[in-house]
């Protein structure tokens, strides 16, 4: 009896731990390769746009979890390369973002307005808006 009390209490204590943690700054990308779930749209390697999508990214690099039920998969999202090699991604759902980095997936919440900037940056590139 007395090792399953403390059993569940470790569980709980486990759950109610804040396991957010922060990504690395992406950095040296030359090229954004955008893509939805499925496809790929196209290849962006303007400096000017690249600067405004790593900076978007750059600024949410808290916060990101791993949810006990898996991550969920965005929409929308880039592919961030420096010269050929991978950095990491950034895709976004209806209400959050996705990343992939350092070889693992993470998720965090997004706002509206956020998911819809999201959106205006990769413009002219547009993907179904479900989960």
């Amino acid at each position: 009896m007395k090792a399953s009390l403390v059993s569940v209490l470790a569980v709980i204590a486990f759950l109610g731990c804040d396991t957010s943690r922060t990504l690395p700054r992406l950095d040296g990308i030359t090229r954004v390769e955008v893509r939805t779930n499925l496809d790929s749209l196209g290849t962006i390697d303007d400096s000017q746009r690249i600067t405004a999508i790593v900076g978007f990214a750059n600024a949410r690099r808290d916060k990101w979890k791993k949810p006990w039920a898996g991550v969920p998969v965005g929409t929308l999202g880039v592919t961030f390369y420096a010269g050929r090699t991978v950095q990491g991604s950034f895709t976004a759902g209806l209400d959050f973002f996705e990343s992939q980095q350092e070889g693992d997936w993470f998720s965090r919440d997004a706002t509206a307005t956020e998911v819809a900037e999201w959106r205006a940056l990769l413009a002219p590139y547009r993907a179904v808006t479900s989960r």
